[in-house]
């Protein structure tokens, strides 16, 4: 647990008494944000080995921050109250922090690392720690890892997370309950898009094993038309999930995952070995490019617009490389069109319109051989609100495809709440 970048010094006055010096209203400078520090130092043959210092970092000016804590990370913007303090050489830190701009994960091989081992022998000094961590509206958990996560799951506003470590009892844990307000899973070579879903921490020195409850959608379609699927994962550990399918209209199990697989290999791929090993390498390629392309892409954006969640997904380099490479089957007598680059592309974005109302939208682009506007491209939207009261979630989702009704049938509402035992 550290801040991430230098304290400026800046000119201060303290009061000396005895062997005490008394620090008040203190301004402490770190990149674009500060605080104020109150306290005191108690010198022991001239080693301020005894002091308390009072924290506060405004809202309004969050410093950097990050930390590892036995594989649980965060980095980000930070504001809040803080206590360090130390008497007879030991450390003890608590209070209550607010983050944003923040991105949390695991580090799994630390995690599987300092399994059965003490995690606390490199301590220099004893650390009793008990930080509680409050969400704001732009934290993101990464998993595994940050640049290519296959995990992006986004916290509800206000989610909060309890972390307590003591160094001398060699106690640690961590316990929270992650609401996950929206995000995706990046599963066959697709991204699923989180409808609702909890990470569950319940961690300590022994054991380090989150669970994972979530169920997430795409939309493709087969020759009969458009398909939902939705992947489901039931409280199984994040380590080691596995998931289940269904889909909207009912497909057999067999029918998805060959509707799941003629996108990892483009549909209707051309018969031979060459050409599949070559559909293969594209769709690796693209899905790097998916982390290393758009993620500095969606960051500049949040800025820009100050949207709380931006999402891009696309298989425009899979789609070239198999058309230029003939891979998909494509008839001798109908060109390539801009719709077949912009196939399967996905727009998400969302925005916190205060604590309790989140707005999101979503645009996916599907090419339609027999559409003569837009290149062929046709657009399929999906609009949403949810409302957090004090006694249960509402979710109202508007997805118009039936304007020959008014879009009535297109309107549902969810009502969803949560009992802990």
């Amino acid at each position: 647990y550290y801040i991430t970048q230098d304290i400026r010094p800046v000119p201060f006055t303290a009061a000396i008494n005895g062997n005490e010096i008394l620090l008040e209203n203190v301004p402490a400078n770190v990149g674009s944000g500060g605080g104020i520090i109150n306290g005191w130092f108690r010198f022991d043959r001239w080693i301020p080995n005894i002091f308390r210092l009072d924290i506060s970092v405004p809202a309004q000016t969050p410093i950097p921050f990050g930390f590892d804590i036995t594989g649980f990370l965060a980095s980000g913007d930070v504001s809040g109250n803080i206590i360090v303090a130390m008497d007879n050489l030991t450390f003890d830190i608590k209070g209550t922090l607010y983050a944003n701009n923040t991105e949390i994960g695991l580090n799994s091989d630390e995690i599987v690392n300092a399994q059965g081992q003490d995690i606390f022998e490199t301590e220099n000094f004893p650390v009793v720690l008990d930080i509680e961590v409050i969400t704001g509206p732009a934290v993101e958990f990464l998993w595994p890892s940050s640049d290519i996560p296959i995990l992006r799951a986004n916290a509800g506003i206000g989610t909060r997370v309890n972390v307590t470590l003591d160094s001398l009892a060699r106690q640690f844990s961590l316990n929270s309950d992650i609401n996950i307000r929206s995000g995706e899973i990046f599963y066959f070579e697709r991204s699923f898009y989180i409808r609702s879903g909890t990470l569950s921490f319940r961690e300590n020195e022994i054991r380090f094993d989150p669970r994972l409850s979530v169920r997430a959608e795409v939309r493709d379609r087969n020759d009969d038309g458009p398909v939902t699927i939705s992947m489901i994962v039931d409280n199984a550990p994040l380590l080691s999930f596995t998931a289940r399918f269904e889909a909207n209209p009912t497909l057999s199990q067999a029918e998805i995952f060959a509707l799941l697989g003629q996108t990892l290999t483009g549909s209707e791929v051309n018969e031979g070995t060459g050409n599949i090993e070559r559909a293969f390498l594209s769709s690796g390629a693209d899905a790097l490019a998916q982390f290393v392309l758009l993620r500095p892409l969606e960051r500049q954006i949040r800025k820009w617009t100050h949207l709380d969640m931006v999402s891009f997904r696309t298989q425009i380099i899979q789609n070239a490389f198999f058309n230029a490479a003939g891979i998909r089957q494509t008839p001798v007598d109908r060109i390539v069109r801009v719709g077949n680059y912009f196939d399967n592309t996905t727009v998400f974005i969302g925005k916190y319109l205060g604590a309790d109302i989140f707005a999101q939208a979503m645009v996916a682009m599907r090419y339609d051989e027999n559409k003569t506007t837009w290149g062929g491209i046709s657009f399929e939207w999906d609009i949403g609100l949810e409302f957090q009261t004090p006694f249960l979630n509402i979710r109202w989702d508007f997805v118009p495809t039936h304007p020959e009704n008014w879009f009535v049938d297109d309107n549902s509402i969810t009502l969803t709440w949560r009992k802990m035992f």
